[in-house]
């Protein structure tokens, strides 16, 4: 890695974590370094007009009507965690079913979770196992990407898991499509969401648990929070022609320095 990081002439970080963490590595590098965030090309009135066929599609494959669900996007592998969120949500659904009076008019949750398998490993045998014991937690392996968008306008909440992440695509995505956000704590999660304004960040299980109830029982919550979101998304930075601008931009800069050089 080092001399391929020697050799090169310009490095792009789609954040500012990520340029943090390589300073740290290569302190003394000689080329330019620049931060472009990747742009987002998903839109919600697009998304809306998929939903119902997206709907139709999951609820006839699972085999039931999806009321009110909770989802998880991403290619099962130990990276993305997927085994993180399922027993944070059936404790919560635990907690739920056992205030039943309570809280009867609020139906019950399922978790849905979309993505192929990428490496059949361990904690991926552990996930599919865990599934065979609830009814709650669903999986497909994979959907087209304006499906994907659609289930993303019925959710309550879409959840990263993600023990590392460069930039976190699927999440921007909900955010501009308008799907409330949890995000674990790292920090590529961290430099787009802000816990309380633009999503809900969890470090541990239990906190996700808690997140879970918050977001499902507060339709206010996941409205400001979406809203907040989708703001921030459609910020300049996250656009197609800013993107295109700066690589060229880039171009640009490395072309002149290498006139510079040969002169």
């Amino acid at each position: 890695m080092s001399e391929l990081i020697d050799r090169s002439c310009a490095v792009v970080f789609f954040c500012s974590s990520l340029k943090s963490a390589f300073l740290t590595h290569w302190p003394n590098y000689h080329g330019l370094l620049r931060t472009i965030p990747q742009s987002v090309l998903a839109n919600r009135d697009t998304a809306l007009s998929h939903q119902t066929e997206a709907m139709d599609f999951v609820e006839q494959k699972i085999g039931l009507r999806l009321s009110r669900f909770v989802l998880f996007v991403g290619r099962l592998r130990p990276l993305k965690d997927p085994l993180f969120p399922l027993q944070p949500f059936l404790d919560w659904l635990s907690e739920e079913s056992e205030r039943g009076s309570e809280d009867s008019k609020l139906p019950s949750h399922h978790l849905l979770c979309i993505g192929s398998v990428e490496e059949n490993a361990t904690e991926i045998q552990e996930f599919f196992f865990c599934l065979k014991n609830t009814d709650r937690i669903h999986w497909l392996e994979s959907l087209p990407q304006t499906w994907v968008f659609g289930l993303m306008t019925a959710a309550d909440c879409l959840i990263n898991s993600s023990r590392s992440e460069g930039q976190p695509l699927t999440l921007m995505e909900a955010m501009a499509v308008g799907c409330p956000i949890l995000a674990r704590n790292i920090p590529a999660n961290l430099d787009l969401i802000e816990n309380d304004r633009t999503g809900l960040i969890f470090r541990t299980q239990a906190e996700l648990k808690v997140c879970l109830q918050r977001i499902t029982h507060n339709s206010d919550l996941r409205a400001r929070l979406a809203q907040n979101a989708l703001q921030k998304i459609r910020s300049p930075e996250y656009q197609f022609a800013s993107e295109a601008t700066s690589y060229l931009r880039l171009l640009e800069e490395i072309s002149s320095r290498a006139l510079q050089h040969s002169s």
